[in-house]
């Protein structure tokens, strides 16, 4: 990730995200009361799992429970992206596999998260700061990266499998076709 900063403020942020794919285009999606349909894409969990730190970071930092909003939004959203995921997962026993993987993980990073909040807002704020300070939220983010890219590794195999599958089928389509054609020049003659 990168920031680019106006004085004290954050004026911008980009990042490289990991590779994604839909895994369900067109859900209903709730926003100002209508309808709105969306695609829901793997990788979001990390959005929201960034959404829910940033939340604890900016709560950690400056004690106001406005930062928990955030937090909680994206905890909340978080639980819709499992459910999707476990139903995309549920028929494919090695990404099943892969993604209680995960789940375990990012099970732990709320846990962590949680518990710095609770530590501060208890007023036991240097607890909440050494816990942030001694790395575990930094681990078990490397933790779900290493876990989600198993199971991107194992989609883009699949994604490759299939294309390959697309493109020997094409070839043999075309080869049916070129064959039909010549027939059908061989029988005018």
């Amino acid at each position: 990730a990168r920031a680019r900063f106006d004085g004290q403020r954050v004026a911008a942020v980009s990042f490289t995200n990991v590779p994604s794919f839909v895994l369900q285009p067109g859900v209903p999606v709730r926003v100002n009361g209508r309808d709105t349909p969306a695609d829901i894409a793997f990788g979001g969990a990390f959005y929201a799992i960034v959404d829910a730190e940033s939340g604890q970071r900016g709560f950690l930092l400056t004690g106001n429970p406005e930062y928990l909003r955030p937090y909680q939004d994206a905890v909340g959203r978080l639980q819709q992206q499992i459910q999707v995921l476990q139903e995309y997962y549920h028929d494919d026993p090695l990404q099943a596999t892969h993604l209680t993987e995960l789940l375990n993980r990012v099970t732990d990073k709320l846990s962590e998260l949680q518990t710095t909040t609770d530590l501060y807002a208890q007023g036991r704020e240097a607890a909440s700061r050494e816990l942030v300070a001694i790395g575990i939220g930094r681990e078990q983010m490397e933790a779900i990266r290493a876990a989600a890219d198993k199971l991107i590794v194992t989609e883009t195999a699949s994604i490759d499998a299939e294309r390959s599958e697309i493109r020997r089928t094409l070839g043999f389509n075309r080869i049916g076709v070129g064959a039909v054609t010549a027939l059908t020049l061989l029988a005018f003659f």
